[in-house]
């Protein structure tokens, strides 16, 4: 399948740099790159694996003032 992609020209050149190096031509680098990207498992996370920054204890409650919140930090640390 013929197709058109737009890439910045310093990659580019550095891909063409590279499959020179390999002896190999420009396709056959961009189509073993990309078979080989497709290899990697994409990683899905569930909810309850992502951490997300707290703003409070849990009850509710605010344990940081908003306007204040910097300068309370540094004075912790």
């Amino acid at each position: 399948m013929r197709t058109t992609v737009d890439l910045p020209d310093e990659l580019f050149h550095r891909l063409k740099e590279r499959a020179l190096q390999e002896e190999l031509s420009l396709k056959l680098l961009l189509e073993k790159s990309g078979y080989e990207y497709l290899k990697t498992p994409l990683k899905r996370l569930r909810p309850e694996e992502i951490d997300l920054p707290l703003s409070g204890d849990g009850t509710g409650k605010v344990i940081a003032d908003p306007a204040t919140w910097w300068s309370d930090l540094n004075e912790r640390s």
